[in-house]
């Protein structure tokens, strides 16, 4: 109260903090000041042992963990050197909602481009996750991760459910060719099928495409002299595919081409015509004067 009335300001209402700390501090920091800011720093010094006095907040004590450096890998994993010209591969950030295993072989492809060391692949591999993915790797178990391969199987694992279901062989057999569709559209129609079949064996393909195929002398000509491999098979179909395009193109020529007994429609030259000011009789006979046409002979 003294120090309040000798400064000529208002007492200000502080928080008494009883603890030698609090009390040892506000001595010190009260000695060699002014007489007017002894209550000032004595306001200050409460607030500060009332900040250092709150409890802390904590975060999840597993990503806690992880932003003191923590990480998944062994000791000999992160032993790996990242080489000063690397260049963070062109793929794009997986989220989990797609196929894993499409994007560790499109990552592959971009990491083994500048370095052979699948070390080095682990390390970098969780810059290329974001959204649940990112989030699996983070809770990831300590020294869990002792190579590429083991990443990969628990990243895929994970994942499996996002993989997009596999077409089976027998879906071929449903592939059959229209009744008004070409050799080269039923061709290209069933090359897009057989592509999302992995690991398609060449006789299944081959017996599927006669069982698809209607009758012709295409299909004629594969019972009758049965193709090796696809290659040949392919190689035959694009033979007819010429003769029945060669054909088509020749039956429209047919169409277009003027019928025989058929008087063709006069076609004019031009769209506007100067009007006679005379008979037709009265200019031939005039031309003929002039000897600018001839008239035909008696027969």
């Amino acid at each position: 109260m003294t120090l309040d009335i000798l400064a000529g300001e208002r007492p200000q209402p502080t928080t008494i903090v009883d603890t030698d700390r609090g009390q040892g501090e506000l001595h010190e920091r009260i000695s060699g000041v002014e007489p007017g800011g002894a209550v000032r720093v004595s306001h200050e010094v409460n607030q500060e042992l009332l900040f250092q006095s709150m409890p802390t907040p904590r975060l999840n004590p597993e990503f806690e963990a992880y932003m003191e450096g923590f990480h998944p890998f062994t000791t000999e994993v992160m032993r790996a050197q990242l080489h000063e010209k690397w260049k963070w591969p062109k793929v794009d950030p997986y989220d989990g909602t797609s196929d894993p295993d499409a994007h560790v072989k499109a990552y592959m492809t971009q990491a083994n481009l500048f370095s052979g060391d699948l070390r080095v692949h682990c390390r970098l591999f969780p810059t290329t996750l974001k959204g649940i993915a990112l989030e699996w790797y983070y809770y990831l178990p300590q020294n869990s991760i002792n190579s590429f391969r083991t990443l990969c199987s628990k990243f895929i694992a994970r994942f499996i459910d996002s993989k997009p279901m596999t077409t089976v062989s027998t879906s071929l057999h449903h592939v059959s060719q229209g009744r008004n569709e070409t050799l080269r559209q039923f061709m290209s129609r069933f090359t897009k099928a057989c592509l999302n079949i992995p690991n398609l064996h060449p006789t299944v393909a081959m017996h599927a495409i006669t069982v698809g195929l209607k009758p012709g002398l295409f299909l004629n000509t594969l019972y009758a002299e049965p193709p090796s491999n696809m290659d040949e098979l392919r190689a035959r179909a694009t033979k007819y595919i010429a003769i029945e395009e060669n054909a088509e193109a020749s039956k429209k020529l047919r169409h277009q081409a003027p019928q025989r007994g058929v008087k063709r429609k006069r076609m004019d030259r031009y769209d506007v015509y100067t009007s006679l000011n005379a008979s037709r009789d009265a200019i031939i006979q005039e031309a003929y004067n002039f000897e600018l046409v001839r008239l035909p002979q008696p027969v």
